[in-house]
C-alpha cells in the first residue's frame, strides 16, 4: 500500500505500481482535490489515528 498526503506523488506512485493507496488529509492534498484528480486513492482518511481505528474494527 502506498500511503501519503500528496495525490501527485504518493497516490500516483501507488497507482503506477499497482498498489492500493491511502490518502491522508493532514498535508498537501484535500478531499475536494481527490474527487477531481485523475487517479483516485483507494482509501481516504483524515489522519492515521482515524485509519487505525477503522482497520481495528
Amino acid at each position: 500500500m502506498s500511503v501519503g498526503d500528496n495525490l501527485f506523488t504518493d497516490i500516483e506512485a501507488g497507482a503506477n505500481s499497482g498498489l492500493d493507496s491511502l490518502l491522508i488529509l493532514t498535508g498537501y492534498s484535500t478531499r475536494e482535490e481527490a474527487a477531481r484528480h485523475h487517479v483516485q486513492p483507494t482509501h481516504i482518511t483524515d489522519d492515521l489515528r482515524e485509519w487505525q481505528l477503522r482497520i481495528s474494527l
